[in-house]
């Protein structure tokens, strides 16, 4: 009878480990991908002006940003990454259509302010460990972006959220579990976010000075 409960305690115990390091979902290959990776869609024919063509997805990495990350970007391709320039931050596909696209590593720095392919990521599944990084405007532009994340990004170090979301005219995500306690600027964060209804009342925005335009 101990045999028995020490074998099945021990098969719990695996399963819950497990579960504790990897996320509900897998890579192009089937394996699981880790709660810290960075999971989204992306619809690589949505192109508009000074995006890339349209089976073309190029990451919005910047001069300034930390990076030593790899792409799995769902067709079985996988590349690394470790400055924002590299050309391995840019992928073709030889179809435009939906991919799931994931990074893994040391992601600092993330921001499309209305440039690049902001049209193309459709969805973020999973933040993972991606840090924004400071330099605002990170989402401004990205009109068919939803988030279904269950989890939080990572805002250590991230003070300014001024145009975060700006224009995410189709946003309609519940992000009430982020902690925005170190964050001091929310100007125009979800201007223009047309739909956007989240309540927000449980932030923690006692060190927010600046909230102008928050949700014109």
């Amino acid at each position: 009878m101990k045999n028995k409960f020490l074998i099945i305690f021990g098969i719990l115990f695996i399963f819950l480990s497990i579960n504790f390091v990897t996320s509900a979902y897998y890579y192009y290959n089937g394996t699981a991908i880790a709660s810290s990776d960075f999971y989204a869609t992306w619809n690589t024919s949505k192109t508009g002006t000074g995006s890339s063509n349209a089976t073309t997805i190029s990451l919005p990495l910047y001069n300034g940003g930390n990076y030593n990350f790899s792409v799995d970007w769902g067709d079985g391709a996988i590349t690394s990454v470790t400055a924002y320039n590299n050309i391995t931050a840019n992928h073709t596909y030889t179809t435009a259509k939906l991919y799931n696209i994931t990074l893994s590593g040391d992601i600092s720095g993330f921001r499309f302010n209305n440039t690049g392919d902001r049209l193309k990521i459709i969805n973020i599944r999973q933040w993972g460990g991606l840090n924004l990084g400071n330099n605002k405007g990170y989402f401004y532009g990205c009109s068919n972006l939803n988030i279904t994340a269950i989890d939080s990004p990572n805002l250590t170090g991230t003070t300014d959220l001024t145009n975060m979301f700006y224009s995410a005219s189709v946003l309609s995500s519940n992000i009430s579990s982020w902690n925005v306690s170190g964050v001091n600027n929310t100007n125009s964060m979800f201007r223009s976010a047309s739909i956007f209804n989240s309540d927000l009342s449980g932030w923690d925005v006692s060190n927010i000075v600046i909230m102008s335009s928050m949700f014109r």
